[in-house]
């Protein structure tokens, strides 16, 4: 019996077990065939930093069995560089934004690949490819969060995302509510701002504080603290500067030789913070543009809620007044004069869509106008309740 089995074996067959049946008798041993490979597709919709801690830890834990990865990532150099000598990214395909989305969807979709692998790391910028991900028809859906935990799609697991993010983000938003709220009523826990100059140095100066906002383009501005160098309009000045958080305009700005200090602000983030500094410090003046800059009303409309005794208007051609009820009504009188002589050289289209946008300005002022004066109202109100 030993001769046969070793005969057998010798032969590439193996011996039957008793009472089996023939046709469920094993056959000659075959050789094992390697395993097939995964197609993975990994989505950059995070930064590349991020990208390259998930693949590290890809490698680390073994997710997929064999995988062959194809990074999609945007057509810049300084990310192919980033990545072109990456061990484990098997290619790179680059895209260059919308421009290419509906050729690059077909392109990937025709590729059929096992898995997807991307990122939802609170990153802005990057909700297109993301959406891209789900149109491409993969099976699996590996998703990499912001902490480097990740998780393979389904929507319970995305509900429960969703979720967690909005609970963070009411968290977030009521505590800065409260620290609002407590900084308005004085409390001894709310964060309030400072001012820039201390109480005892503003009583010991003998000049006046003016404020110069923003409220125009910078050559406009230039040329406007010429002329007050030139014809001086206050006594002793202190020009504290408002203005946009650009580049442009700190260069030409910050360094200044009449500016005493200079002040930056995000547009309409933080505008409550800022106005309620802005009247604590109480200024004796303010400095506002009206050049027909379009994208400035806003500030405009914040100068007259600063409670400053004097405005000073300078308009486009570099003049300026104080401003009265009367001044203003003249030099609305002149801007709609001006607009109906250019008017009257334009198409007759374009004078009816004119005096219609007119109009509609007309009706909306008295409510414009109310919106200012509750404001000006409730801002005035808290004032003297608290200097009572």
């Amino acid at each position: 019996m030993s001769q046969i089995r070793d005969l057998l074996n010798s032969s590439g067959k193996t011996l039957p077990k008793p009472g089996m049946p023939e046709q469920a008798r094993p056959g000659p041993l075959k050789e094992t065939e390697p395993h097939p490979s995964e197609k993975i597709l990994i989505v950059q919709s995070a930064h590349p930093e991020h990208v390259l801690r998930a693949l590290e830890q890809l490698k680390e834990r073994h997710v997929f069995a064999h995988p062959s990865y194809t990074l999609l990532c945007r057509n810049r150099p300084e990310i192919l560089e980033f990545f072109q000598a990456h061990p484990m990214l098997a290619g790179i395909r680059g895209h260059s934004g919308v421009r290419t989305a509906w050729q690059n969807l077909r392109g990937l979709r025709r590729e059929n690949y096992d898995g997807v692998v991307l990122f939802f790391a609170c990153e802005p910028g990057h909700w297109k490819i993301q959406l891209l991900a789900f149109l491409l028809g993969v099976p699996n859906k590996l998703i990499f969060k912001e902490n480097n935990d990740y998780f393979l799609f389904t929507w319970k697991a995305a509900f429960s995302l969703i979720r967690q993010r909005l609970g963070s983000r009411l968290k977030i938003s009521c505590r800065n509510g409260m620290l609002r709220m407590a900084a308005w009523l004085k409390w001894p826990f709310g964060r309030r701002p400072q001012p820039a100059v201390p109480a005892g140095e503003q009583e010991r100066y003998p000049g006046e504080r003016i404020l110069v906002l923003q409220s125009a383009r910078p050559p406009c501005i230039l040329r406007a603290l010429d002329r007050l160098k030139q014809a001086p309009l206050f006594t002793n000045p202190r020009y504290t500067f408002f203005c946009r958080d650009y580049p442009e305009v700190r260069e030409q700005f910050q360094n200044h030789p009449m500016l005493y200090e200079f002040r930056v602000h995000a547009r309409t983030q933080n505008s409550w913070n800022h106005l309620r500094r802005l009247r604590r410090e109480r200024f004796d003046a303010v400095v506002l543009f009206m050049a027909g800059d379009p994208g400035y009303w806003k500030i405009q409309c914040f100068a007259f809620l600063l409670g400053t005794r004097h405005k000073v208007i300078f308009n486009e051609n570099n003049d300026c007044f104080y401003f009265t009820w009367k001044a203003w009504f003249g030099l609305l009188a002149h801007r709609m004069a001006a607009r109906s002589k250019l008017s009257t050289h334009a198409s007759w289209t374009s004078q009816v869509a004119g005096l219609f946008l007119f109009l509609v300005k007309l009706l909306l002022l008295p409510f414009r106008f109310a919106w200012l004066l509750i404001v000006w109202l409730h801002l005035r109100r808290s004032a003297m309740k608290a200097s009572s």
